[in-house]
């Protein structure tokens, strides 16, 4: 097995436990079937050096993005599965989801959303607070979340 990945095998009753004692802590339902997977270690082409695109022209290319709908993803035992795999010239997001927890409108708005945070964390640091307005997604409060 490649040390840089990971399998896991668990108890289904250690694991319910767990998530509820995460539950009790934060504050929010934790969900195991949303799952996000960061690619960057595994891409050679990690450029480090910072934008190399001005800031305007890197604006103007956010209408040149691309979304593809791809049919259902057979086996899919998740509620949302986003993958991100940064390269040197793009960033490939692969968001899969099951419309019937997240309706297709909003896979749609949260690619769109996670661009513009790129895009503006590439010139300047973001905070979280500024989340909501920069991506025009409504932030989940803890009791919505319950």
């Amino acid at each position: 097995m490649d040390a840089g990945i990971g399998y896991g095998q668990y108890e289904p009753a250690a694991i319910a436990e767990l998530v509820e004692t995460v539950e009790a802590e934060r504050g929010v339902r934790f969900d195991l079937t949303l799952l996000y997977n960061d690619l960057s270690e595994f891409v050679d082409e990690a450029d480090d050096a910072g934008p190399r695109v001005a800031e305007a022209d890197a604006r103007k290319l956010l209408r040149e993005t691309v979304i593809v709908r791809e049919t259902t993803w057979q086996g899919q035992t998740c509620k949302l599965y986003l993958e991100a795999v940064p390269g040197a010239d793009l960033c490939r997001l692969t968001l899969v989801g099951d419309t019937a927890y997240l309706p297709l409108r909003m896979m749609h708005a949260l690619l769109r959303g996670i661009e513009k945070i790129v895009l503006e964390a590439a010139y300047r640091d973001v905070e979280l607070a500024e989340i909501p307005a920069l991506t025009g997604l409504t932030p989940i409060s803890a009791d919505a979340a319950r």
